[in-house]
């Protein structure tokens, strides 16, 4: 049985070598030329679609941020009185948070901002193959018509 296995080992290693070899060129030759990752980027860069999805992370930021800043503002309160007795009162009145809100609300403001990001990168991803799909289809009518 230990025949067996070597010779079994021996076959795997014969097969797998030139397919490891073939891969591992390819790899290097499969990396874009910079021609066409320069025009990928500069397409990415102008698209409405990704300037939509940009906007809307902006706006998202924004949310955030005021999502944390105190909820209810101090209120100051003044007032005057002219009579026989002049009277002139003066307060402050500031809410509490009491139930959280802010913290929910700055929770609920992190979640839209990490989906926003991630819109934003799915925006890019299928920007970015309908031009490589576009590109190749073009490049393979090109053949066929040559």
């Amino acid at each position: 049985m230990s025949v067996f296995l070597r010779k079994a080992a021996v076959a795997l290693c014969a097969v797998m070598l030139p397919l490891h070899v073939a891969f591992s060129q390819s790899a290097e030759t499969d990396r874009a030329p910079s021609a066409l990752t320069e025009w990928v980027e500069e397409a990415l860069r102008i698209s409405p679609e990704l300037e939509r999805a940009k906007a809307a992370l902006s706006a998202a930021r924004a949310r955030y941020r005021a999502a944390g800043q105190p909820l209810y503002n101090p209120e100051l309160a003044l007032e005057a009185e002219r009579t026989d007795i002049n009277t002139i009162a003066a307060g402050i009145n500031q809410t509490l948070d009491w139930g959280g809100k802010r913290e929910q609300r700055s929770a609920v403001g992190k979640a839209e901002l990490v989906a926003a990001k991630a819109r934003l990168a799915e925006a890019r991803l299928i920007l970015a193959s309908r031009l490589l799909s576009a590109l190749s289809e073009h490049s393979a009518a090109q053949e066929i018509a040559a």
